[in-house]
């Protein structure tokens, strides 16, 4: 049972720091670092090359596959800093947990499938914007998955005090 309330702890947290990372990222794109929201134009490419989602619903679809994107990457942080015990401070966790998930997907998964471009193809004003997101989203998931489990074990505590 206690695996299951991880993951969707870390699953929780990680879909906070997801909306907080979009703000960040909107924010960038409202100061005219860039033009497209990179993780529309990512479900955008998705979208074409598989033709899953034809047309208009793109813009729902966007959003609803970057929600679910970090909140799976929320659900595996729960993963790693429960199965490997690191005794890392939240916030140097989170940092890490940022520069993982940036790392996972633009060093990695989202170049590889012609998603979107490498980092040193990119321009610098969205690359900095997402690093920036991304580092907001990791102190946020950690920040949030900590408070959860810091309140459990206070719940857990409390309530075997009073039996």
């Amino acid at each position: 049972m206690g695996r299951i309330v991880d993951l969707a702890h870390g699953g929780l947290a990680g879909l906070v720091g997801t909306l907080l990372m979009t703000g960040v990222i909107l924010a960038g794109r409202a100061g005219r670092l860039f033009r497209g929201v990179p993780p529309a134009e990512i479900t955008a490419r998705a979208e074409e090359q598989t033709g899953l989602v034809p047309g208009p619903s793109f813009s729902v679809t966007w959003l609803l596959a970057h929600l679910g994107y970090g909140t799976v990457a929320g659900a595996v942080y729960a993963l790693g800093r429960r199965g490997l015990g690191l005794a890392l401070p939240v916030p140097l966790a989170g940092l890490l947990d940022g520069a993982l998930v940036w790392a996972f997907s633009y060093l990695g998964i989202m170049p590889a499938l012609g998603l979107y471009p490498w980092p040193r193809e990119d321009r610098p004003g969205r690359l900095v914007t997402m690093l920036i997101a991304h580092s907001v989203y990791g102190l946020a998931t950690a920040g949030v998955y900590d408070w959860l489990v810091r309140h459990r074990r206070a719940h857990r505590g409390a309530a075997l005090g009073q039996t």
